[in-house]
């Protein structure tokens, strides 16, 4: 019995111990906390565009136009409008439908060397059977060779309202990270060896903005990273009117429907996203709430102490002294019953034997 009752002893003073700390610790960091936070507003608008209708005819779509004449091209506009403001950074992304189940298993048909700005001469035979192209000189052996790169998106955008064309980069659209394995050659004459992709409309540089272009490209490289989707397209230039983003109007998107249905035939589907952080302030009751809680355990410990004579460790009394630690007892438990006393004919017959 005595040792189950120093257990017990031991128990309750540790969680009483450990209860007091952690309110006191935690009040006192959320107080100490500042009192201003950023929060992140994301805004999403969403536009489908796989049956957009051809420009130059009405009556048929740009995926069926594309399906009669596999080497033609095809524009056509979506309009929508915007019912709210859509501050911040505001980015344009595709969504190609089973993606991953489309294009994924093109990842290992690459060269990785090419990516580095090696480009040596046969390319890997990872690349087969997109390693070399017939050209008007001849077999050329294809830079950046391989399933994956060939298969790369091109349908483009350009976005509208009901003045002005808006102006939109290509670039700044993945982390230093992402580019840390992308390099152009040295030798930039060497690339006259090489020729493009046969489903691309232009060579690798000719692809990108600025200082990010050919293996660099923000495109190419979003592209070839098979995890990322959707796409990042472009940003919002913050210029002028568009300093803090879109504000709600009628706009419409130019499509130039390139990429054949014959090669992809699933929903092609763009997203205009906003980020915007936002300042604000937080709540400051949490932080005083514990530290009272804590503060008045700590009181309550004094109280049972002193009052008890200092025997605190005695755990009946501190159970005695704070209902909330006090044990209950179970009604369905035996009662233990005094003694009987014992009755006057008992006592009677006792005094006669005596």
């Amino acid at each position: 019995m005595e040792l189950k009752k120093s257990t017990a002893i031991k128990l309750s003073l540790a969680v009483y111990i450990a209860l007091t700390l952690v309110f006191l610790i935690v009040g006192i960091i959320e107080i100490s906390r500042t009192k201003h936070g950023i929060k992140t507003n994301t805004k999403r608008y969403l536009i489908n565009y796989t049956d957009c209708k051809n420009n130059l005819d009405d009556e048929q779509t740009c995926a069926q136009h594309l399906n009669k004449n596999i080497n033609g091209d095809c524009k056509c506009d979506i309009n929508f409008k915007l019912n709210e403001d859509y501050k911040g950074n505001v980015t344009l992304y595709y969504e190609l439908d089973g993606y991953k189940e489309t294009f994924g298993p093109l990842f290992n048909s690459s060269d990785s060397s090419q990516w580095s700005g090696m480009l040596v001469i046969p390319p890997s035979d990872m690349c087969q059977p997109y390693q070399y192209a017939n050209t008007s000189e001849g077999l050329k052996p294809i830079v950046p060779c391989g399933a994956l790169a060939d298969a790369m998106f091109n349908d483009t955008f350009r976005l509208f309202n009901t003045k002005m064309q808006i102006q939109m980069d290509e670039i700044d659209l993945i982390c230093d990270a992402e580019r840390d394995k992308y390099k152009n050659p040295v030798n930039i004459d060497a690339v006259n060896n090489f020729t493009k992709p046969v489903n691309w409309q232009k060579s690798i540089w000719d692809i990108g903005q600025g200082n990010s272009t050919g293996f660099l490209s923000d495109k190419f490289i979003i592209w070839m990273d098979t995890n990322v989707h959707p796409k990042p397209v472009a940003k919002v230039r913050k210029i002028a009117n568009f300093e803090n983003g879109l504000p709600k109007d009628d706009y419409h998107f130019k499509v130039f429907y390139n990429y054949p249905p014959s090669r992809y035939n699933g929903t092609r589907t763009l997203i205009l996203e906003s980020v915007e952080f936002v300042p604000y302030e937080r709540p400051k009751t949490s932080g005083p709430v514990l530290l009272s809680l804590g503060m008045i355990l700590i009181i309550l410990g004094i109280i049972a102490y002193v009052g008890k004579k200092g025997h605190f460790f005695d755990i009946s009394n501190i159970t005695n002294g704070l209902p909330f630690l006090r044990r209950k007892t179970n009604e369905n438990e035996p009662k233990e019953n005094p003694p009987e006393e014992a009755k006057p004919l008992d006592r009677e017959r006792t005094n006669r034997n005596i």
